[in-house]
């Protein structure tokens, strides 16, 4: 497999700064024998235990690609699997009050795997390249988070035809 460089990038809110809040961002950026993976959640800051929640959703994407054959994966068991074993992770706290949004690219030996809920940018070069962004009609700090009842948004690359950066920001 090629050697690939994954970076991101976050930035705290105005509100959350005035207000002296923490970042509620999360990224988690690994490789291993299977591929490549970056993950980045952006925790809502309307609930109070979001931080925790992008931090348990990032795990729980390395859990349930470390559990699975993701190559040939169904995609919305993959979705399942993940809220199952966030679902675990975050246990005693409810998920109703740590919810984020969910942004991730597993680079494998054949295929890359884009997945996204929620607002924040990806973008996967290439011969091959997406960017994928939440669709907002107007200016909103509302957003789509993962829960087991929104589906990723998946887009299926051949590896072999990306470039060896992909990029991930939350805003």
């Amino acid at each position: 497999m090629r050697d690939f460089k994954a970076f991101g990038a976050s930035i705290r809110g105005v509100y959350h700064a005035y207000a002296r809040l923490p970042n509620q961002d999360a990224f988690l950026i690994r490789k291993n024998q299977k591929g490549l993976l970056l993950v980045l959640c952006d925790g809502l800051g309307s609930k109070k235990d979001s931080q925790i929640g992008a931090k348990k959703l990032c795990e729980s994407v390395e859990k349930a690609l470390n559990a699975i054959d993701i190559q040939g994966c169904n995609l919305a068991l993959l979705n399942k699997v993940i809220f199952s074993i966030w679902e675990c992770l975050l246990y005693p706290l409810e998920i109703r009050n740590a919810l984020s949004t969910l942004q991730l690219v597993f680079i494998g030996k054949e295929k890359a795997l884009i997945g996204k809920v929620g607002d924040g940018l990806l973008a996967v070069l290439g011969k091959e390249h997406r960017l994928l962004r939440e669709d907002k009609q107007d200016l909103t700090h509302s957003t789509t988070p993962f829960d087991h009842n929104t589906l990723l948004t998946w887009e299926v690359l051949e590896s072999k035809k990306l470039m060896r950066y992909s990029y991930a920001r939350m805003d």
